[in-house]
């Protein structure tokens, strides 16, 4: 009987260590398994961790990309703006320069005089009657010039008139001269603002010239 139940405990014991053995050994698989899953899991999230981060890297070079590209073209602007601005001041102040230039010459009684007889030989039709108004000169401050001014028209006024063009003093204009001669239906204004105009039609094109050349010249001196 004794011998019996030795044989059963023995029986029930190595039963026993089969089972742990088998637990073990399925444990060990576990963790083996919940290792490796563990390992892809990583590798998962480091992969994706990179692909975010060269998004972001792509993202915000496609961005500094667009900063700059703005940045230029806002610089491009401000640049061409600024030129324009100050070709447009340099034009308004070589207008004024050249109006007071011709507002001087037209107070120059030898430079009147001069247009006087050149209208009267080119602008005056061969036959025709004309006359020629000069601005009276009153209100300048310069009394000498208005006395020097008459005398050169009462000149004129004689000499000319035997060529049936008639000189006279006149308020319709303030200053420079008037051409006309009714019969050819010539009316022609010579004074500062007409004149001023026209000098400007035909200086101001070289003159943006002689800017825009300005403009593109380069600035450290160097000649080609």
């Amino acid at each position: 009987m004794a011998e019996n139940r030795h044989e059963t405990t023995t029986g029930v014991q190595q039963l026993v260590d089969r089972l742990r053995q088998e637990d073990a050994d399925e444990g060990a698989k576990e963790a083996d398994r919940l290792v490796a899953e563990a390992r892809r899991e990583a590798a998962r999230v480091l992969e994706q961790a990179e692909k975010d981060a060269a998004a972001l890297r792509d993202e915000a070079n496609r961005a500094r990309s667009r900063t700059e590209a703005a940045a230029d073209q806002a610089l491009a602007l401000a640049v061409r703006d600024a030129l324009l601005e100050l070709r447009t001041e340099i034009e308004d102040r070589f207008a004024t320069r050249l109006e007071r230039l011709v507002a001087d010459r037209l107070e120059d009684v030898g430079f009147v005089e001069k247009m006087i007889l050149a209208a009267a030989g080119r602008s005056v039709p061969e036959g025709a009657s004309a006359e020629i108004l000069v601005a009276s000169g009153e209100g300048s401050d310069d009394a000498s010039r208005v006395k020097e001014m008459d005398a050169m028209i009462r000149g004129l006024a004689g000499e000319m008139l035997r060529d049936g063009v008639a000189v006279k003093v006149s308020h319709e204009t303030a200053s420079g001269i008037v051409i006309r001669a009714a019969e050819r239906g010539l009316d022609v204004q010579l004074d500062t603002e007409s004149l001023t105009d026209l000098l400007s039609r035909n200086l101001l094109p070289r003159f943006r010239s002689l800017l825009s050349g300005a403009a593109h010249q380069p600035t450290d001196g160097s000649h080609e």
